[in-house]
Parts: structure tokens; sequence; C-alpha cells
């Protein structure tokens, strides 16, 4: 099984920054995975919790960030990216084709 994504910021008409997602099965295994443009290779994130609500996934020899979690709200998606002493909240809305 797989799920694929798409995260897009936007500043007032102008998309800053897209990223894929994947939510990929390696080896009886889940991992979130992240591909930008401006990088040649995708980062793996290894899915270390989960809930009906949230999931955590890690890797710890990113720069950053080496921890992301996703958690269900009322008005969408929260996402949390840390590493180090650096924390950066996402909200993410659900977009209609």
């Amino acid at each position: 099984m797989e799920y694929r994504g798409l995260g897009v910021t936007v500043e007032g008409q102008d998309t800053v920054f897209f990223e894929n997602m994947a939510l990929i099965n390696i080896e009886n295994e889940m991992f979130l995975v992240v591909s930008t443009p401006e990088h040649e290779v995708a980062v793996h994130f290894k899915i270390t919790a989960q809930s009906n609500e949230s999931f955590t996934a890690e890797n710890p020899d990113n720069d950053f960030p080496k921890k992301i979690i996703y958690k269900k709200t009322n008005q969408g998606l929260l996402a949390t990216v840390s590493g180090g002493d650096k924390k950066i909240d996402f909200v993410f809305e659900r977009v209609e084709n």
C-alpha cells in the first residue's frame, strides 16, 4: 500500500515551496518519504509511532528535520518538524481538485 501527496506553501497567490510526500512500506516498516526540487535524493523518515489521530516519523541522520509529527485537527492537519533546538509548525488545509 502506498499513499502520495503534495505539500504546497502559498504566500498571496505565489507558490513559494512544494514537496512530494509518500507513505510507503519497505520490508514491513512504514516510511514517510519526502522529496523537493532542491534535493536530488528523497529523505526517508521511519514511522516510529502512530495513532488514529497522528503519526511520528524520524530520521536522526537528517540535518533538519530529524522528527516530523503529523496530527489531525478540526481545521485540517498540523505538522511539527523539529531537530536540535529548532521547531516549526505547519498548518495544512485540504484543497479539492
